[in-house]
């Protein structure tokens, strides 16, 4: 599921300038240069809003000056109405020259917009501005200026900052060009003694489809899918139609219309869906628009910056479809343990980007499987498998792990979560066919040593620790178990770790959950590098865990603020005020 988190609004189209490097221009129509946003439109788009509170970005305007709105005032009002805008940054850009009387106080007065960006483009000075933007330097700088000093005493948190386009060589016909350097020096001493922000930006070329009198060089790569797509927003136009990219002028080019559908639905309709899996393959060709764009994030991002922006987006399980992780994190971003992700028995809860296995027709299995006859999977193929309760179930456990090494790659990383053999529950359930301890990963190799503390694992007549060929036969898997991890009852979690393994290992009911991490080793590798990779590797883990990490952190706080409240502590209000806080977050 895709949760709008900016939403574009497109309160004009049209524009009063004829920028030479702009749409809106390229595609003037004789005898209506403007169009605006109906009233009741906006309300309509702020209603559907306020169902989104992931909503963090608002931007008043898309291809057109919004100041030139006859209602201007009325727009902002309606806008600030919406809880949702008041809540995120609201973004306005507009070319100043309209920005004066009573367009310039409504939003001085009505505090909706939050960032405040003038265009102004050029290096600093009339001819580059006027090169670019036409015989409007004077009028524009005046008026922001006027702004500027009104906006620090009736409004001084209005952010106030310049989208100011520096060309580059060749690209607009008869200009010198200044370096950088000298052009932002030249910037900043206009708008510094303003308190406004130089914020500078190449010259592009949107998508490439408009016949631009003057345009930015095309990015030399183009890859990596789009960036305006995985924002995950919507640019709703005048007539509330909603366009995933704010680089395309023409409406025909949307996913829908605000009028018949809710923005969260149109994010992700059947339309959206297929434009975000073809641009994720870098499969433009025959996407109108998209075909002709050079903007991509490959090309945008350095490379750290593109890794890590999908590796979030894989985090937050935004990277579902087994094709486009197979694309990303094996081609574009090759990532250990990411590409091919596989839930072994998920039942009904199949994490997000992972395989889903299981024996029962479930929502969101994708493979009917039974682990007794073998996994569906061709030989190492799988970068990363969890098993979250449901190895128990196997009825020949040195099978099933024989196929699961098969169908792992080397350095895959397996996850095992199951219950703790030693409570009585689990003793007596007649369903659980398999017995989880601190030694039953020894059986699942033959490797001498370990990353387990040997304490964990210590028995009097057996020292060392692969016993994968104890009864004579050949081992036909080798899994290094990089971390165990145990889960224990109430009565028992706060007490030391020694204190803990020593009541295990004498007691039944005070562990009750066991994980492994075991690492697939199909080829030679030293103990020292299993070692480091225990240290630099992110262990994943099933959603179950993580739930139960915060059941317990919350029990342990609500345990440590009643031992506060029995014993009378004074603390400082504000002390208390934070435990609880913190309590009811964990509660949710």
């Amino acid at each position: 599921m895709h949760y709008p988190r900016l939403v574009g609004i497109e309160l004009v189209r049209g524009c009063n300038f004829s920028c030479k490097m702009c749409p809106v221009t390229a595609n003037r129509t004789q005898g209506k240069p403007f169009q605006f946003m109906e009233l009741d439109l906006l309300r309509e788009i702020c209603r559907q809003m306020d169902h989104w509170h992931t909503i963090g970005e608002v931007d008043a305007f898309h291809f057109g000056e919004p100041l030139a709105h006859p209602q201007f005032a009325e727009c902002l009002e309606i806008l600030y109405h919406s809880t949702t805008v008041r809540r995120a940054q609201v973004i306005m850009y507009t070319n100043a020259s309209l920005l004066r009387g009573g367009k310039a106080l409504a939003l001085l007065e009505i505090p909706v917009v939050t960032k405040l960006v003038f265009s102004f483009d050029g290096f600093g000075d009339r001819e580059s501005y006027q090169a670019l933007r036409g015989p409007h330097y004077d009028e524009v700088l005046q008026n922001i200026r006027d702004f500027a000093r009104l906006a620090r005493s009736k409004r001084s948190g209005l952010h106030l900052a310049t989208c100011t386009i520096l060309p580059r060589e060749g690209e607009v016909p008869g200009l010198s060009v200044k370096p950088p350097e000298q052009a932002l020096q030249n910037l900043k001493a206009i708008f510094a003694p303003l308190h406004i922000a130089v914020e500078t930006r190449d010259m592009h070329d949107y998508c490439g489809a408009d016949r631009l009198e003057i345009s930015g060089k095309s990015k030399a790569a183009v890859f990596g899918g789009c960036l305006s797509v995985e924002r995950d927003a919507l640019f709703i136009t005048v007539s509330g139609k909603a366009q995933p990219c704010c680089d395309v002028y023409h409406e025909d080019f949307n996913i829908g219309s605000v009028l018949e559908s809710d923005i969260g639905e149109l994010l992700n309709n059947e339309k959206m869906s297929h434009l975000r899996h073809l641009l994720r393959l870098d499969r433009r060709e025959g996407l109108p628009y998209c075909n002709t764009c050079s903007a991509s994030l490959g090309g945008f991002f350095s490379e750290p910056e593109f890794r890590c922006f999908w590796l979030k987006r894989d985090d937050h399980g935004l990277v579902d479809d087994f094709e486009e992780r197979r694309y990303l994190f094996t081609k574009v971003v090759p990532t250990p343990h990411r590409a091919v992700r596989v839930d072994l028995g998920c039942g009904r809860a199949k994490q997000p980007g992972f395989i889903g296995i299981d024996h029962l027709p479930l929502p969101g299995v994708d493979i009917l499987a039974d682990m007794d006859k073998g996994l569906p999977l061709r030989n190492d193929s799988v970068d990363y498998l969890v098993a979250s309760h449901s190895l128990e179930h196997t009825t020949d456990i040195i099978f099933t792990m024989q196929e699961i090494y098969r169908v792992c790659k080397h350095k895959a990383i397996v996850c095992i979560v199951a219950p703790y053999y030693h409570t009585s529950l689990n003793m007596a359930n007649p369903y659980h066919k398999q017995i989880f301890n601190e030694h039953t990963p020894r059986f699942f190799t033959t490797a001498d040593n370990t990353l387990v503390n040997k304490a964990d694992y210590e028995f009097p007549q057996i020292q060392n620790w692969g016993l994968g060929a104890s009864d004579n036969r050949v081992c036909q898997m080798d899994f290094r178990c990089l971390r165990m991890e145990l889960f224990y009852f109430p009565a028992y979690r706060r007490l030391p770790e020694d204190k803990k393994r020593e009541l295990r290992q004498h007691y039944m009911n005070v562990a009750d959950q066991i994980m492994y991490h075991l690492l697939v080793v199909k080829q030679d590798i030293s103990p020292e590098e299993i070692e480091d990779m225990s240290k630099t590797i992110r262990y994943q883990e099933p959603p179950w865990v993580t739930i139960r990490r915060l059941q317990e952190e919350n029990q342990t706080l609500r345990h440590g603020f009643a031992v506060l409240v029995r014993s009378s502590l004074l603390l400082p209000q504000r002390l208390l005020a934070a435990l609880r806080s913190r309590i009811r977050h964990l509660s949710v």
